[in-house]
């Protein structure tokens, strides 16, 4: 409503395209984005799934999360999310039965999953899927409990062609970006889904992020400000923070 007059079903169309444009409305989120808006915010309520339709919920209920442009982007991002073969945030699974503590069509690491925003479908943690999957999976045979069939002895390694060489591996990764500081939280939700996404999906991956924060004020800060930005961050655990006087 603007004065005595409402907006209009035009007028929310553009404000609704402007806040996608401005990344205030999401219309793409990654599976990683998801899982520490999920952490973030405590979502899990200490239980091993959640149901889709109360994560919705959430979603668009705590200014501090993101916020999506409707319901189909949850479902992509969490099938998205259940395809992840390594390292995945989450699983997804049309239900849960509660007298055998079973989830039902539990999928993970797996692509095409159709995911739905229902009452009864859920998230669950990784680790509770995958303890699931390994009471699933049949019990594999030793080797030593195998009857072995004779082998004929390896050929002489004159009788074999050169091996060819192996590719080389690409054990690290670094980078660094320069964040907009009016929108740094839009800048980046784009670097966690761009970048970060793909490499804590990795195998054995040991990913580190440091936020570096540098500011200079001609006129310099107010008391009332440098007590809220210290104290707020010795809330977040800066390692090293403070104000330098000239």
């Amino acid at each position: 409503m603007v004065g005595n007059r409402s907006l209009g079903d035009g007028g929310c169309v553009r404000m609704s395209k402007a806040m996608v444009r401005e990344e205030k409305l999401i219309s793409t989120l990654g599976p990683l984005r998801l899982r520490m808006a999920m952490d973030e915010g405590r979502l899990w309520r200490d239980a091993d799934h959640l149901g889709t339709k109360q994560l919705l919920h959430d979603l668009a209920s705590y200014l501090y999360l993101p916020r999506l442009r409707n319901r189909k982007v949850l479902a992509e991002g969490i099938a998205r999310g259940a395809a992840e073969l390594t390292c995945p945030n989450f699983a997804y699974a049309d239900g849960f039965d509660e007298e055998k503590g079973e989830y039902l069509a539990l999928r993970i690491g797996q692509a095409g999953a159709a995911v739905e925003i229902g009452s009864l479908s859920v998230v669950v943690r990784p680790e509770a899927a995958f303890a699931q999957r390994s009471r699933e999976t049949p019990r594999r045979v030793d080797p030593s409990e195998v009857e072995q069939p004779d082998v004929p002895d390896a050929p002489n390694s004159t009788d074999r062609e050169a091996e060819p060489e192996s590719p080389e591996v690409h054990r690290r990764f670094y980078g660094s970006v320069e964040l907009n500081a009016v929108r740094a939280a839009r800048d980046f939700g784009r670097v966690a889904e761009e970048v970060l996404d793909h490499l804590t999906t990795l195998p054995k991956a040991k990913v580190t992020v440091t936020v570096e924060i540098q500011a200079e004020v001609p006129d310099g800060a107010p008391e009332t400000v440098r007590r809220v930005v210290d104290e707020n961050c010795g809330t977040l655990k800066f390692r090293n923070h403070g104000f330098e006087a000239d």
